[in-house]
């Protein structure tokens, strides 16, 4: 375009070279000084827009003359009616009624003064103000990604080092602990070995006394000696006895299992269990019977059955006394005697969970409920109020520890969530991204370092996940 701007595409018709020096507009041609006195003189072409082809060469004019229905007729006429550019052919066939048909050159007369100009002007001004101002949000956006990359790459490689140098740490510790292991083992095995060697020793010497009086000793000095090692012997086999029984095979290694040190027949199915362990006892719920059973958790004996007045769930002691969840939305609280202090009555569904919580309050778990808010209950006069304004789904398991922080599970959507008591938040720990898929209940190691969540897998066994709370 530019190409053909500079020179007079008249003169080049003819096979001369001229610099044009004026473009028209109408014409979309350029002109040099003799050709522009020849066009401006020309009776069909004195309304033509005449520019500066300096303009021309910044600015390329790019305006559809041609009619969009008609491709062949030129846009002439427009009507005030339709407020649409038309052609002669468009006039005829759709705007043969309207009576505000006007030449386009009559109604462009004043167009920068009318209110369409203005409102253009103005988009096209928002417009370019908006993309630029999007333009830098996003090099800004760029850049802080760009940034953030950076910090966290500088986290990992910090994590990773910190974590390598825990793990040297913990490789330290267990290798002193080996080192302390080995050596009381191996003195120990050293004075078990004297022993074993004296023990040698003085059986070698009897045993070399009693050979040779046997080769070459009368009966009577047979019968003496034997009379006489009899009693040495026997205290030697008992003491030796005694010390096999208390030897075991030494040796190192790193347990990761557990040594199961009884089973306790129980009579039916077990839902609910709690410790009491000032007094050695385990507190079991049989929800078939149903009733409640104590056991000494030192002699592994099963104590008596206490009676609770329905199906019970999961247990959990307050005091002197037993707090059981039922069914139909009852709270059973009943002394270890087996009377039945009193009912709590919580919303029309299984209490499948149970945690003692701060000022007397007791947190419960409804599975049944598929959407609810998480809630607690007074013990002293009933009164249930909710500890969380968001909602909770099918929660089948409930803990409060000493601080009032209250973790849940939930079974069908499979979360794990915390309720921090600073700030009420409920806070979701573990889903199923997890590993979560229908977990069923949770607990904690004493010093509160591992999470183990019982977990069911359809067409698989079940499972516990053990999570490092660290």
């Amino acid at each position: 375009m530019a190409s053909n701007i500079l020179i007079c595409r008249t003169c080049y018709r003819r096979s001369k070279t001229t610099e044009a020096v004026k473009y028209c507009t109408d014409c979309e041609d350029g002109f040099c000084s003799e050709c522009l006195d020849f066009h401006e003189n020309m009776e069909v072409a004195t309304s033509h827009h005449v520019i500066d082809i300096v303009v021309v060469d910044e600015i390329t004019f790019n305006i559809s003359k041609f009619c969009k229905v008609h491709s062949d007729m030129v846009l002439e006429y427009f009507c005030s009616d339709h407020d649409a550019l038309c052609c002669r052919s468009c006039m005829a066939s759709y705007h043969r009624s309207c009576d505000k048909l006007l030449p386009v050159d009559v109604a462009a007369k004043g167009v920068k003064s009318s209110t369409m100009y203005e409102e253009i002007v103005t988009d096209v001004n928002t417009l370019n103000i908006t993309v630029n101002e999007l333009a830098g949000e996003k090099e800004k956006s760029v850049s802080t990604l760009d940034d953030s990359k950076v910090t966290v790459q500088q986290e990992v490689q910090c994590f990773q080092k910190k974590l390598e140098t825990r793990i040297q740490e913990i490789g330290v510790a267990l290798m002193c602990e080996v080192d302390e292991v080995h050596t009381e083992l191996s003195d120990k095995t050293k004075v078990d070995m004297e022993k074993i060697f004296n023990r040698r020793k003085q059986i070698r010497n009897i045993s070399e006394q009693f050979e040779s009086v046997s080769k070459h000793g009368s009966d009577s000095q047979i019968f003496m000696l034997m009379n006489n090692i009899k009693e040495e012997l026997n205290c030697h086999i008992n003491e030796f006895q005694e010390f096999l029984s208390s030897q075991n095979a030494v040796s190192l290694c790193i347990r990761n299992k557990g040594h199961k040190l009884a089973d306790i027949l129980m009579y039916g199915r077990q839902w609910g269990i709690t410790m009491e362990e000032d007094k050695n006892t385990a507190w079991v719920t049989l929800p078939d019977t149903p009733c409640v059973q104590a056991v000494d958790i030192i002699k592994m004996e099963k104590g008596r059955h206490i009676k609770v007045p329905g199906k019970c769930n999961d247990i959990a002691l307050i005091g002197d006394e037993i707090a059981v969840g039922g069914i139909n939305g009852n709270i059973y609280i009943i002394n270890k005697t087996g009377n039945l202090m009193k009912t709590i009555k919580v919303e029309r569904s299984d209490v499948h969970s149970l945690s003692v919580g701060l000022n007397h309050q007791l947190y419960y778990a409804q599975a049944d409920i598929a959407k609810s808010k998480l809630k607690c209950v007074r013990l002293d006069d009933g009164t249930v109020t909710s500890i969380s304004t968001q909602c909770t789904n099918n929660v089948i398991d409930v803990k409060a520890d000493r601080l009032g922080n209250v973790c849940i599970l939930e079974c069908n959507t499979s979360n794990f969530k915390l309720l921090c008591s600073d700030d009420k938040s409920l806070k979701t720990m573990l889903t199923t991204e997890d590993g979560l898929t229908t977990p069923y209940g949770f607990a904690f190691s004493t010093d509160l370092s591992k999470l183990f969540i019982s977990n069911y897998v359809k067409n698989r066994n079940s499972e516990i996940l053990v999570y490092d709370c660290n």
